[in-house]
């Protein structure tokens, strides 16, 4: 997703299994919407140049505010996929941070980390969405965000208890 976030290899893997925004079949219906103003725009329609990966051109993809690409259907697919384990990505996204705090323990440089820079509420539905998104309900943070930082601050504490874990909230 022009370089922003996931891994290419887990992206992929995830975005060949099909994307939506809000469901399905409620993308179907909100087509038109969509059309007009440009929400929920996938990555192939902005016609970027590809590498001999496929994947598209940094200078191309800068052309864009990086964040225009979060209300593409491959970005809530992305994150979906993370906030609910599917296919194991919490799992591995969690054992990542268990290497990566392994090997950075005894630096004392490191203070802290922040494991999910700007978090992207995501969901199955559209029911689904404005639960987890109406102001003051805090049910993205409470359900998706909070479960996955506790994980992974366990094994952030496991290498060095005195470690300090900063975050963001959807």
């Amino acid at each position: 997703m022009c370089g922003e976030g996931m891994p290419n290899f887990y992206a992929k893997a995830i975005i060949a299994n099909g994307t939506y925004c809000f469901g399905e079949y409620t993308d179907y219906f909100l087509s038109p919407f969509y059309k007009q103003t440009g929400f929920c725009k996938s990555m192939e329609d902005y016609g970027f140049r590809k590498d001999e990966n496929g994947n598209p051109l940094i200078e191309d993809c800068q052309t864009i505010p990086f964040f225009t690409y979060y209300t593409s259907p491959e970005s809530w697919t992305v994150f979906r996929e993370l906030w609910t384990n599917k296919n194991g990505l919490q799992d591995k996204y969690v054992a990542y941070w268990d290497a990566m705090t392994k090997a950075l323990a005894h630096n004392p440089y490191i203070v802290g980390y922040d494991p999910t820079n700007e978090p992207l509420p995501s969901w199955t539905s559209i029911a689904n969405a404005f639960w987890k998104i109406m102001p003051e309900s805090g049910n993205f943070d409470k359900y998706d965000l909070q479960p996955m930082y506790e994980r992974i601050y366990k094994v952030i504490n496991k290498y060095k208890s005195d470690s300090y874990m900063w975050f963001e909230p959807g």
